[in-house]
């Protein structure tokens, strides 16, 4: 199973989920990254194309582990600029289907 993502985890190419996530539910001390979370602007955000990665979004989480009524992100999950979640909890996992 893969491990849950936070507020202020990175993806694979270094945007940052900015929250404000589920300040009720806190893993490792921060608030649970839910579902259509604004991401930071990472590269290659510019002009054209790449501008996709100056206003990304986290997807959909797992649907079978839900904080304030919206599903919880996870590792592997893919942000609406197709970059992967690949930072995470090391302790917190979460049912992915």
């Amino acid at each position: 199973m893969p491990q849950a993502v936070r507020i202020g985890d990175a993806n694979s190419m270094g945007g940052i989920a900015t929250g404000p996530g589920a300040p009720s539910v806190l893993i490792n001390g921060q608030p649970a990254c839910l579902e259509f979370t604004p991401v930071s602007p990472h590269p290659c955000c510019g002009p054209g194309p790449c501008a996709k990665h100056c206003v990304a979004k986290t997807s959909l989480g797992s649907p079978s582990v839900l904080a304030e009524f919206q599903t919880i992100n996870f590792v592997g999950n893919i942000d609406t600029c197709f970059d992967i979640r690949t930072q995470g909890s090391p302790d917190v996992i979460i049912g992915a289907m």
